[in-house]
């Protein structure tokens, strides 16, 4: 398993928050946030073809989880 982590943005207070990528040897992939373990990405391959399972596409920015209205 493939696991890359990568800063996805820093937070008014000053922390960090990370992503984390995880992939498997069929090419499923999750990408999920440090901020909330929020979700950003479940994707699955299929004849080659790279198939995004959440709906809607998760917010690309920090920002967005921030102002977001619950």
């Amino acid at each position: 398993m493939k696991v890359v982590e990568k800063d996805f943005g820093q937070l008014p207070d000053g922390k960090i928050v990370t992503s984390f990528t995880l992939e498997n040897i069929k090419h499923t992939q999750i990408t999920a946030i440090s901020y909330g373990a929020t979700w950003q990405s479940f994707s699955v391959e299929h004849d080659g073809v790279k198939q995004e399972l959440l709906v809607p596409v998760s917010y690309t920015h920090l920002r967005a989880h921030e102002t977001r209205s619950n």
